[in-house]
This record gives structure tokens, C-alpha cells and sequence, in this order.
């Protein structure tokens, strides 16, 4: 036939079955390799967002003070709704986040002026909803009720920057647990008190994020869960003591 090749007949090109198995299963194990790291990316980016946030609040903090000739934005204690805690009007943020998700009390609150965006004031791994509203909360942060709290529940809060002794590692905001959040601020007694009055989130790997007076910001590990259950409860063992002691080196001096 004129010495030209002939062409070949027949599936050289095709995959038999078992090649497609082989490939199929080859798939199978680079994913199984490759998601707990990119998992392990998702939730460290959260965390990076979450920081974040709590970095643009602790800026607003500082800015509203240096406006106020060293006044703290304060939180008035109030009540709302089945005589739930929430923050009046003259705080932070107003209402409480346990029941409603309402934008006016963020873009009503001291601090908003300073920091015009809603998704500051939510740690993005925050899925709880409001129990009322039923639609997802609007914040996941509190502030620490010694700094500019106004409720006979708390003596001698500070209202003025330049009473904070440990400028360096005096918690300012945190990144609170979705059972616990209600009005703007966060309680915690000071040592020896063994209990949790709010609770801290453990959202980011059994962690929380924390902005702290000098505007750095820090996510706090835990040795034990939080699970929540109830206001003012008793550590549940000597883990979560620890917890609750680290916690409480953080509180600012007494006056």
C-alpha cells in the first residue's frame, strides 16, 4: 500500500474500568489529604477576621476617648425585653443581642461614629440567632463592665483612661458566648470570685478573641469548654478555674 503508515484500529485511547477506579480512588485520597487543610485555613482566617474586628473596635475605643477628654465610652445599664439586661441610651451599642438583632442599636450606639460598619461588631463564626427576632445576631462583642459600666450593680467602675494602672493587658472587648451575650458589657468579678457571670466565647478552636487597653489584641485558648448554662455559675473544675483566673488578671485594678 504505497509504504504509508496504516491507521490503527481500536480503543488504545480509552480507559477500562478499573483505570477509571484506580483514578477515581487517587481523587479520593488528595482530598482527603487536602480538606482538614484548607479547613485548618478557613478557620485560621475567621480567627484573622475575628481579630480584626476587635482591633477596629479597640481604634474606635481610644478615638471616642481622645474626644471626650479621657472619658471611656460608657454603658448604661437598663432593661428590655422579659427584664432581660440591655444597655440604655449614652452606651457603646443600645438594647441587648440575646432577643433582637436591630440595627439601631448598633448605628445608635456612642461608638458607631467612630467605626460605620455593621460586621465590625459580629465575629464571623458567630451563627446564633436572636431568640425573638429570630433572624442571626448583629454582635458577638461585649466590654468589660469595670471600664464605664453605670449600674448600681457595679461599684466604682472606671470612667476616665488615665485610672487604668496596667495600661498594657487591660481587657477592653471580648469576643463573647452566644448563650451569655445580652446588653453591651461583659461581668466578671474580680478574684477570689469563682463563678462566671457572663461567659466567653469558645467559637475559634475552643477560643476566644480579647482587645486589650494599649489596642493590641490576643485570642485566648481555654483549657476546658464553655458550655453554657446559666447566669453566675460555678467553675466546673480546676481547668476551668485556670481559665477563669487568666481571665481575671486581665480586670483593671480597683480604684
Amino acid at each position: 500500500m504505497n509504504g504509508l503508515p496504516q491507521p490503527k484500529t481500536g480503543k488504545c485511547g480509552a480507559f477500562t474500568l478499573i483505570e477509571l477506579l484506580v483514578v477515581i480512588a487517587i481523587i479520593a485520597i488528595l482530598a482527603a489529604l487536602l480538606l482538614p487543610s484548607l479547613a485548618k485555613a478557613k478557620a485560621t482566617a475567621i480567627t484573622t477576621q475575628c481579630l480584626s474586628n476587635l482591633r477596629q473596635l479597640q481604634f474606635a475605643f481610644h478615638m471616642y476617648t481622645d474626644d471626650n477628654q479621657g472619658c471611656m465610652p460608657l454603658d448604661y445599664g437598663a432593661s428590655d425585653s422579659a427584664s432581660t439586661p440591655a444597655s440604655g441610651p449614652g452606651s457603646w451599642v443600645l438594647g441587648e443581642a440575646k432577643n433582637y438583632a436591630r440595627d439601631s442599636d448598633l448605628t445608635n450606639g456612642t461608638l458607631y461614629p467612630y467605626i460605620k460598619g455593621m460586621g465590625v461588631y459580629k465575629c464571623p463564626a458567630d451563627a446564633s440567632m436572636a431568640l425573638l427576632d429570630k433572624k442571626p445576631r448583629n454582635r458577638s462583642y461585649s466590654l468589660d463592665q469595670w471600664l464605664g459600666l453605670i449600674d448600681p450593680t457595679v461599684p466604682n467602675p472606671l470612667l476616665k483612661y488615665v485610672r487604668i494602672r496596667q495600661n498594657a493587658h487591660v481587657l477592653v472587648f471580648i469576643d463573647e458566648n452566644e448563650g451569655s451575650i445580652e446588653d453591651g458589657n461583659f461581668g466578671l468579678d474580680r478574684s477570689p470570685s469563682v463563678c462566671w457571670l457572663n461567659m466567653p466565647a469558645t467559637r475559634h478552636n475552643q477560643a476566644a478573641t480579647l482587645s486589650f487597653s494599649d489596642g493590641h489584641v490576643e485570642k485566648y485558648r481555654w483549657l476546658w469548654p464553655k458550655v453554657w448554662t446559666t447566669y453566675d455559675s460555678q467553675v466546673v473544675n480546676a481547668k476551668d478555674l485556670k481559665d477563669l483566673q487568666k481571665l481575671q488578671t486581665t480586670l483593671p485594678d480597683p480604684p
